[in-house]
């Protein structure tokens, strides 16, 4: 048997198109438990520190020990002072939604993406997740052009993230958090090539990942 063709890839906005379309069903937890702790803390004004542990944990668990450091009053305080300047337009008003993120990020164990997850989860509409994968998928689809590997993400990258979530979101008429759930799993389940903080892992953008679109009929039809 020949070699399977692999073919080209449609303009960016098709791509993102045919991603939402394959995902669309997909629940955007695994956990039901983690959806119910983000929909109170809207609710509320704030995250309790049971659902605060809840959504920290699902979101990097290694840090456990570190998120159980932080009081009631504490949790209370800090996620109280983020959600009064949460944002969901564009432009993106960039000094607030700095101080946003860092308000939580003044917490235990919270880094820049489980902060974005305290947000996403409460704010699913305006807020979506920005880690590593996440910038990588980015990266790949052609939507950033620098910065193609991340240990860590900074202020930067949140602010950059979150602006091109909300456009792309706002063009498909789709949640933010949908849009950034659906590139999540495009990442685990075609452009992941070995393990994620691997230095030696190589990434290569979609368009010459052949590997990957032998796998994506779907995407390059």
């Amino acid at each position: 048997m020949g070699k399977r063709s692999v073919g080209s890839l449609p303009k960016p906005k098709t791509i993102i198109s045919r991603i939402l379309k394959h995902y669309e069903d997909e629940p955007l937890y695994d956990d039901r438990e983690v959806e119910q702790a983000g929909k109170r803390a809207k609710k509320q004004g704030f995250y309790s520190k049971k659902d605060f542990e809840i959504v920290c944990g699902w979101k990097t668990p290694r840090q456990k020990n570190n998120h159980r450091k932080n009081t009631s009053s504490e949790i209370r305080k800090q996620t109280k002072a983020a959600f009064a300047l949460i944002g969901n337009k564009l432009p993106v008003d960039c000094d607030k939604e700095r101080q946003c993120i860092l308000e939580l990020t003044k917490l235990h164990g919270v880094g820049i993406p489980t902060a974005s997850a305290l947000l996403s989860v409460a704010f699913p509409k305006s807020y979506g997740i920005i880690d590593i994968r996440l910038w990588e998928t980015l990266w790949c689809l052609g939507i950033i052009k620098d910065d193609k590997k991340r240990s860590d993400i900074h202020i930067t990258q949140w602010i950059q993230a979150i602006t091109l979530y909300r456009r792309i979101a706002k063009e498909h008429n789709v949640t933010v958090r949908r849009f950034e759930y659906s590139l999540f799993l495009l990442h685990q389940e075609y452009l992941q090539d070995g393990s994620l903080y691997d230095p030696k892992r190589i990434l290569r953008p979609l368009a010459s990942n052949k590997k990957a679109l032998v796998k994506l009929s779907w995407l390059v039809k």
